[in-house]
Formats: C-alpha cells, structure tokens, sequence
C-alpha cells in the first residue's frame, strides 16, 4: 500500500543499529522482559489501589475513586494511541525479515500490527501508569508520606523508561516510536488526574 509510512530517521536508524540484538532469540527475550515490565507497572497500581488504600489505610471510597481515574486516564490514553497507530500506519522496525519467500509465515508481518509501529502503546501505557502512581503518592499518603511515596513514583518512571527500552531492543519500535509513546503517556498520566480530580480536592 503506497500510503503507508515507511521513512526512518537518522536517529531512528542509529539507535536501532546500536541496540537491536543480532538474534531472534535476543530480539525475543526483549519483548517479554517489556511485557512483563508493563505488567509489574499495571500490577503495583493495582496493589496502591485495592490493597493499600482499601484494606491498609481502610478507606474503600477512596479505593474506588482511584480505580475509577486509573480506568478513565488509561481508556483515554489507549484511545488516542490507538487512533494515532491507525492513522500513521507506520512499518515496524523489523520489516526487512518480512522479504522474501519465508515472509508469509512470520506472524509478525501477516498481522495488521506490522503497520502498528507509531507510536508505542507499551510504552505509552507505562508512562500513563507511572504519572497516575505519582500524582496518587502526591496527593495521598498511601506509604505515609515522603521520601517511600516520592520512591514509588520514581520507579514507577524506571520502570516505565525500561519498558520503552526494551520496545526498540525487541525490534518493534523506533526509539522515536518510544519517545512519543512517552510523551503522550506522561501527559495522559498526569494531566488527565490532575484537571478531572486532584485539583479540585474531591478525593477525601
């Protein structure tokens, strides 16, 4: 299709020729290792929520409200990643393995997510969920204040920057991919809390 975006830049190029692990299997462990960052982030914003808030502090209204803004900042976030990837139509990094007479047979350049590359929904979602785990450590003293909330929110943001790492080590984003998807999932994760709710103080 002739619409679709298949430019790099230099920097695109660079990075992915310095990062990019010469195996398969390398390129593989890659993308598990940003799936499981993603899952351990998704995992200790649930922990804050339900078992901190609700049973620790025991404060279940609280819990719920912060349930609800976790849905609502990362339903918007997807949404909008997911009408960008659409629109751009970006080829992902790995399309020179989908040449040739072997190429039908990789998943990865059957699917419609070989044009799925900008920007990245892994790490967009992970900087979405280490801006709503700092302004939730922000405004509620969940590990009591101070310098072990302020500690969540940086790992929270570690954690997140590796995720997008290992997006370009996997092969399956540009480092511009991952930029942008950070980018967006900051502003979602902090913004969207802040003006809807913290802002005004309704959380008790």
């Amino acid at each position: 299709v002739e619409d679709r975006w298949r430019t790099e830049n230099k920097l695109d190029a660079s990075t992915r020729s310095a990062l990019r692990p010469d195996s398969l299997s390398g390129r593989n462990r890659a993308r598990d290792a940003s799936d499981i960052l993603l899952t351990a982030s998704i995992n200790q914003l649930l922990l804050d929520t339900f078992v901190v808030s609700w049973w620790a502090h025991g404060s279940p209204e609280v819990a719920m409200q912060m349930g609800l803004i976790n849905i609502e900042t990362i339903a918007l976030n997807s949404a909008i990643n997911g009408l960008v990837t659409a629109i751009a139509s970006r080829e992902r990094p790995y399309r020179d393995q989908c040449v040739g007479e072997d190429a039908t047979e990789l998943e990865d350049c059957r699917s419609s997510k070989r044009y799925r590359s900008y920007y990245s929904g892994h790490t967009s979602t992970a900087f979405a969920v280490a801006g709503l785990t700092c302004m939730h450590h922000y405004h509620l003293p969940l590990y009591g204040g101070g310098a072990p909330d302020a500690l969540i929110c940086a790992g929270g943001y570690a954690a997140a920057a590796a995720t997008g790492l290992m997006r370009v080590v996997a092969d399956q984003h540009w480092i511009s991919d991952v930029m942008t998807g950070a980018a967006m999932g900051t502003a979602s994760g902090l913004l969207v809390p802040y003006l809807l709710h913290y802002r005004t103080g309704d959380l008790p």
